[in-house]
């Protein structure tokens, strides 16, 4: 079970956490590195691939695929859109109702009511 453990699940877990942490945070500076890991974590299982012909993983290249797709449309959304917190501050308080994206990869709204002005 010890082995199983060293070969399959904690790299498994290693690249699954990765993938949530990427997704979460795409715009940190170490998103690269973070990227990087998870190709590392592909690679070793294309490792047990080649060594044990009878498995595949083809889940593992795809989900640091999918992580570097999300950091790119992240990076293109934050050049193209405001910041959601840099928006709310330029809300002018007359307003009835505002909607403001605060993550562009989640769309997620925000409305904030504010009472008009007398």
């Amino acid at each position: 079970m010890t082995s199983i453990r060293l070969v399959f699940i904690f790299p498994l877990i290693a690249l699954i956490n990765l993938f949530i942490y990427v997704l979460q945070y795409p715009t940190l500076p170490s998103v690269e590195e973070d990227i990087g890991l998870m190709y590392m974590v592909a690679g070793h299982f294309s490792y047990l691939e080649f060594a044990f012909t009878e498995m595949t993983f083809p889940f593992t290249r795809d989900v640091a695929n999918l992580a570097r797709l999300a950091v790119a449309k992240a990076r293109d959304g934050v050049s193209s859109k405001p910041d959601g917190v840099q928006a709310l501050m330029a809300a002018s308080p007359g307003s009835c109702t505002r909607d403001f994206v605060l993550d562009p990869l989640v769309d997620v709204r925000l409305t904030v009511i504010s009472p008009p002005l007398p």
